[in-house]
């Protein structure tokens, strides 16, 4: 157990009190989107037919990165797809329960079908790009 002072902090509003360890809290609506892709991505991943070949958290630049390899039945992929997830648009979108878990689910499912690849759409390196929600 910490021998550091715990305090009484009041956040959102005076009604709301937490223990709290340390008096600098850091807002954690990212972070917790961001692990909920990552739960839905290996969910389907461990379904079959696609691998996660990377994903990044930039909350600096307002975007989760997930690049994924759609495979189907084959060896090797029949594309690989590039999602920029904007983090700002999603927590818009989820702004009526500003769930997290809630703002990753809405387009698990899209990214679960396979790869969109429009003839307009050039790859770069290998990667077609998308952005989600979109501009």
């Amino acid at each position: 157990m910490s021998k550091r002072h715990r305090k009484r902090i009041s956040q959102d509003s005076p009604s709301i009190e937490e223990d709290r360890e340390y008096s600098t809290v850091f807002e954690t609506w990212t972070l917790e989107c961001a692990g909920a892709f990552l739960r839905g991505l290996a969910s389907l991943q461990n379904r079959g037919g696609l691998r996660v070949r990377s994903f990044e958290v930039l909350p600096n630049e307002d975007v989760i990165v997930a690049v994924i390899e759609y495979y189907g039945n084959d060896d090797v992929p029949k594309g690989v797809m590039g999602y920029r997830f904007i983090l700002s648009k999603l927590r818009i979108m989820a702004d009526d329960n500003h769930d997290p878990s809630f703002a990753a689910s809405l387009y698990l499912e899209d990214l679960a079908v396979g790869p969109d690849i429009s003839a307009e759409n050039e790859p770069v390196d290998g990667v077609y790009w998308i952005n989600r929600p979109g501009f």
